[in-house]
């Protein structure tokens, strides 16, 4: 299925239960989606938050032994 979209858990409960159902799938018990172990895979994955932009370098005062009064 190339051209299909990747579905993912709208909600973070929904996505503990397609977590424990992959669980229940790898142990060969029997599930309550009826779902491949490579759906319930895709639908428990945490949706990947973008990186945040770096703040730039801050210059650290060293400490010379001058006092700066």
């Amino acid at each position: 299925m190339p051209g299909k979209p990747k579905r993912r858990a709208s909600t973070e409960r929904q996505r503990k239960f397609m977590g424990a159902e992959l669980g229940r799938k790898r142990a060969g018990k029997s599930t309550e989606t009826g779902m491949s172990a490579a759906q319930l895979a895709e639908f428990a994955r945490k949706p990947v938050k973008p990186a945040a932009a770096k703040k730039p370098a801050r210059k650290v005062p060293t400490r010379s032994g001058k006092r700066g009064y």
